[in-house]
């Protein structure tokens, strides 16, 4: 075997330990990441969220999830920042959507979370989580005949679910009096506890 090949080959064995590196360093860096998120440790969840930018930067999870973080945070700025990478990434990811319309309703942009939910819900017409947010959001808005259709379809889509069959027997409650309903849920909150 001559030089040249040895050395191409010696580099190749290299790279791909490296690659195996850094996919268990991405892996890592998520699932902490999560965990911290999970137990707000918002710092810790920061931290690795960045490391899975340096490792996968064409991921448009790894934006998204440091959005996350920004907006527990009420860094409504950082979260504009991120989420606006993550849609560049995936246009048509229907969390990334959701997620925009939550940090729009954050920041009191009522219209344009209700058009960035509608959008997740079209990106991914099975998400119980988009038509439940959309619902919610044109409530918000006092659209009920929007606000009812996104909540039965989310019905249809999660029956499982107590948080969405209790939000409809409320919201039914109110349509049958002929009452204005509008959710007082945070809206991070609700976008979390629809996992």
């Amino acid at each position: 075997m001559s030089t040249g090949v040895f050395l191409l080959l010696l580099r190749l064995a290299i790279l791909g330990e490296t690659a195996t590196a850094d996919v268990a360093r991405l892996e890592s860096a998520k699932n902490v990441g999560l965990a911290a998120l999970e137990e707000g440790n918002l710092d810790e969840a920061r931290r690795r969220f960045e490391t899975v930018r340096q490792l996968a930067p064409s991921e448009a999870l790894g934006w998204a999830n440091g959005a996350v973080v920004a907006l527990r945070a009420k860094d409504l700025a950082q979260a504009r920042t991120l989420l606006a990478e993550a849609l560049r990434r995936a246009p048509q990811d229907s969390r990334v959507l959701a997620l925009e319309g939550t940090r729009r309703e954050l920041a009191g942009d009522a219209a344009g979370a209700v058009e960035a939910y509608e959008r997740a819900a079209a990106a991914d017409p099975q998400s119980p989580r988009a038509q439940y947010l959309l619902g919610v959001a044109a409530a918000r808005l006092y659209d009920t005949a929007r606000a009812g259709t996104a909540f039965e379809r989310a019905a249809v889509l999660a029956p499982e679910s107590v948080a969405i069959k209790e939000l409809l027997v409320d919201y039914r409650m109110w349509e049958e009096r002929g009452g204005q309903w509008r959710p007082k849920d945070d809206p991070m909150a609700m976008m979390l506890s629809l996992r």
